[in-house]
């Protein structure tokens, strides 16, 4: 395997140059001298192993023999205490990965791509006799535009800030509806559900309840904040498939508004949406606050269905080996006419405090990792994850289990664009808490969303 990896690296380096120069001119010997020395690159993430990474690596460096990238792993719990504390110690990481809507949050930490750069290659030269020979070459680095033919939509929404490039993603995740196919056997319901109004329907013959009231089988996990993983970002959904205008031109949250001046409000109609499956009073019930995590009663083969990301999917299989699960395209509300997915992923910035000689290597991975593809469909076949880039999405539709997540790319939306991304997730997560617990005749769910309109708000612009 590693001789086969080896050969594929070294043929790819032949049409690198071609693949990455999105511009270059050759340098002479002296050139060479003062750029080609050692350097060392440290490279800190979470969801990548460092056997995984050693294919992006091993690539780059058979090109760029004087780089050495050195990846550490840490845990998502302790990751941005460790990040945030090397850098106030001025020991950071030259590359480092964040979620894309953490960007603006470090934004002042990290160094934008450059709008060019001078690096050492190593080629093959020479008409005769091909010798390996260090040339030096100015690189014109991938431009906003060019980002946003290559990546899917919702890359350059967020990466491109001010109209430069804050970071590049190796891949992107989008939800999507896990079913077991026991429970909808057993229900007689032959296909999972395609729209929220067929999931209507089949709730009530999916969630079963003991003697005593308790659900004892869940249709689907909707409706609560604190045992669903990633519940702000279904409910972010159902509202943009619903209409609601997430965020105005500036970045400020307006899905409070009522779309298009009528008296339809799709953010509040979401939102009571939601609620619906944590009410004892509704058909639909199929949830509560006192049961436990989604996902592991998913795993346990008590819930039919269950909405989540593509990197859940090694988490099931390794924690319910024998459970008869499949996956399915997210719900929508009218399919095939207003199709909207939700989109969550992770990009690789780099340090504006690394060494002034680390910049353009350091940025140079990246762009080489992100936008090679041949590279990168290496890695993305290896770890199992669905692309960021158009050019792989056709391909990755003809791969069981990735097909799902790569046929939802090209409509997957995001939505916040402020400074706190971690205050903002608690007040999405206050808003379902508050609109299920402390609502009134005085103190209506209007009136909530827009008290929480407002404090997301404060957080768009910086302080």
């Amino acid at each position: 395997m590693f001789n086969k990896l080896r050969l594929t690296i070294l043929s790819i380096i032949l049409i690198t140059i071609p693949l990455m120069g999105f511009g270059c001119k050759l340098f002479t010997n002296n050139e060479v001298k003062e750029l080609y020395k050692p350097i060392s690159l440290k490279w800190w993430g979470v969801w990548e192993d460092s056997a995984e990474v050693e294919t992006l690596i091993s690539a780059y460096q058979a090109m760029h023999p004087n780089v050495t990238i050195a990846y550490r792993k840490f845990r998502f719990e302790e990751y941005e205490e460790e990040l945030t504390r090397a850098w106030l110690e001025q020991r950071g990481p030259d590359i480092f990965s964040l979620p894309a809507n953490y960007l603006k949050k470090y934004q002042n930490l990290i160094k934008p791509l450059p709008a060019s750069m001078k690096l050492p290659f190593l080629e093959l030269t020479g008409v005769v006799k091909k010798e390996p020979t260090i040339v030096v070459r100015e690189i014109t680095n991938i431009t906003p535009k060019k980002v946003r033919d290559a990546f899917v939509d919702v890359v350059a929404e967020q990466v491109i800030i001010n109209n430069q490039i804050y970071g590049l993603p190796l891949s992107v995740d989008t939800l999507a509806l896990y079913y077991n196919r026991d429970i909808l056997t057993k229900a007689k319901i032959p296909l999972p559900a395609s729209t929220w109004a067929e999931l209507v329907d089949q709730a009530p013959r999916l969630t079963l309840f003991d003697t005593n009231g308790n659900i004892k089988q869940s249709a689907i996990a909707l409706g609560t904040d604190n045992n669903i993983p990633r519940a702000t970002d279904i409910l972010a959904l159902l509202m943009m498939q619903n209409g609601a205008q997430m965020i105005d031109g500036k970045g400020f949250a307006t899905f409070n508004l009522a779309a298009n001046d009528s008296s339809f409000f799709p953010g509040i109609n979401a939102l009571e949406f939601y609620l619906n499956f944590s009410d004892p009073n509704k058909t639909v019930y199929s949830w509560s606050e006192e049961m436990g995590d989604a996902l592991s009663l998913f795993m346990s083969g008590k819930l039919a269905y269950f909405i989540g990301y593509n990197y859940q999917t090694p988490i099931i299989r390794a924690g319910a080996p024998k459970l008869a699960f499949n996956i399915a395209p997210m719900l929508q509300t009218v399919p095939d006419v207003q199709e909207v997915n939700y989109a969550d992923y992770w990009t690789l910035s780099t340090y504006f405090g690394t060494a002034s000689e680390n910049i353009a290597p350091a940025w140079d991975f990246i762009q080489f990792a992100t936008t090679n593809t041949e590279v990168l469909n290496l890695y993305l076949t290896k770890t199992n994850q669905p692309t960021a880039l158009r050019s792989l999405i056709n391909d990755q539709m003809q791969i069981e289990g990735l097909d799902i997540f790569a046929d939802q790319l090209l409509n997957a939306r995001n939505w916040y664009r402020g400074y706190q991304p971690n205050e903002v997730e608690e007040m999405m997560n206050d808003l379902i808490y508050q609109a299920k617990h402390n609502l009134n005749s005085k103190y209506t769910i209007t009136n909530l969303l827009n008290d929480i309109i407002k404090r997301i708000n404060t957080t768009i612009n910086p302080e």
